[in-house]
């Protein structure tokens, strides 16, 4: 009795289309991982522009206005007054409010507190200005301008 042999010419070609959607799937691994990264990056360049534009409006304590334009955050940030003042080495936490014209931003009632809600893609407004007890006093606006005070 004779042995059937299998059609080696077949047998090769889908060995040859495993290894393509290997390659393939590799591939796509890597481009998956450079757009991740190209995201990542944008939202620490943003933070280091907000810092930034935060110690420019400190270092011109007279009320002029500083904007940080295309800042992107990632929902669930926070920002807190007492996270700015350690940062920047305020003595007074409360000398620093939030303001906002941003729905993807929420600002506590007591403007000490702002909450990405979502993905959020703006411009950021920051002034300082010495007053009474504060010095200086800060005010940063997600989203719109802050009014002359």
């Amino acid at each position: 009795m004779k042995k059937k042999r299998l059609n080696q010419k077949g047998e090769f070609g889908v060995f040859r289309l495993l290894i393509g959607a290997v390659l393939g799937l590799a591939l796509l691994l890597v481009v998956l991982s450079i757009i991740a990264d190209v995201e990542e990056q944008k939202y620490r360049i943003s933070a280091l522009h907000f810092s930034d534009g935060f110690s420019s409006a400190i270092n011109l304590p007279n009320g002029t206005p500083v904007q940080q334009e295309d800042l992107f955050f990632k929902q669930g940030e926070v920002f807190t007054d007492s996270a700015l003042a350690k940062k920047f080495n305020f003595e007074d936490e409360t000398c620093i409010l939030f303001f906002t014209d941003h729905s993807g931003v929420s600002v506590s009632a007591d403007q000490h507190i702002a909450r990405i809600i979502h993905p959020v893609h703006t411009d950021v407004f920051f002034d300082c200005k010495n007053i009474g007890a504060c010095r200086p006093h800060c005010r940063v606006s997600f989203g719109k301008e802050l009014p002359i005070r």
